[in-house]
């Protein structure tokens, strides 16, 4: 069984993870300037490890 902390730890990687895609999607979506699709890129790269490591612990 998972301890009440972890539970919380795993809920708050899947947010993480859920919103930094949403800010990449986003960033892709407007197509605005380079810096901005990079660090679009950046927080997709960085949702899916959250997401990723989140399952792995779950």
């Amino acid at each position: 069984m998972l301890q009440s902390h972890q539970k919380m730890q795993c809920l708050m990687s899947l947010i993480l993870s859920l919103f930094g895609f949403g800010i990449a999607l986003t960033m892709i979506v407007l197509d605005v300037n380079t810096a901005a699709r990079i660090a679009g890129v950046i927080a997709a790269f960085f949702s899916g490890w959250g997401y990723t490591s989140a399952l792995i612990h779950y």
